[in-house]
């Protein structure tokens, strides 16, 4: 990976482990996004890829770069030399650099993606686990990557019928999971990510969410 990595205590970025370069990951494969993902551990319910293909985006899992491995620096973006970018809320907050975008959600998990979208580092508290993370990561983190690799995402359920992709685009809740749940349960195949810049469907997580009531 080329940004070397302080490691963190599994959870969050409690307990600083280890700092500079960390020695070679397990390297766990995955397909996702169209994109050819590599990581320090496994991720739950991705798509297995193939280990000879290089990888397009990196991921460490329970670590920070190296440039922020001291403490007082990961939890103070002045310190870091990060702005607050204006976009921010009171749910999520993110500072901003030439080289990093640093976005912290409310519950305390914290990603770090380099301005090239090829590396991805994540850290969680201990209350949470790393399916609580898998659930930032495959939502809004990888829009940020997608975005800075030059696809544009859409907030869409989309669902392959015959040969063609048809994309359901809706605000929070106006039913686009449950719609693309209805042609899966009539035999269709589920997509997720959608490029408009290409005109192609990309497949994403093997699951799919929905929320009663």
């Amino acid at each position: 990976m080329n940004e070397s990595s302080a490691r963190l205590s599994s959870g969050g970025a409690a307990a600083l482990v280890t700092s500079g370069a960390p020695k070679p990951p397990v390297r766990f494969r995955s397909y996702v996004f169209g994109l050819h993902l590599e990581a320090n551990r496994q991720l739950p319910g991705l798509i297995a890829a193939a280990t000879h293909v290089a990888p397009d985006l990196r991921l460490w899992l329970g670590a920070v770069p190296s440039r922020f491995a001291e403490q007082d620096q990961v939890r103070s973006p002045l310190g870091s030399n990060l702005s607050r970018d204006p976009s921010s809320t009171s749910r999520v907050t993110v500072w901003t650099d030439k080289d990093f975008i640093r976005i912290v959600f409310e519950d305390g998990t914290e990603f770090f993606v380099n301005r090239s979208g090829t590396e991805i580092w994540a850290t969680w508290p201990d209350s949470l686990t790393l399916e609580d993370t898998a659930t930032y990561l495959l939502g809004p983190i990888f829009s940020i990557v997608l975005r800075l690799r030059g696809t544009i995402s859409l907030h869409a359920s989309a669902v392959r019928i015959g040969d063609v992709a048809v994309a359901f685009i809706g605000p929070q809740g106006a039913g686009k999971s449950t719609t693309a749940a209805f042609f899966a349960t009539a035999g269709h195949s589920v997509l997720t990510m959608i490029s408009p810049r290409s005109s192609t469907v990309a497949p994403s997580s093997r699951s799919s969410r929905l929320i009663p009531g």
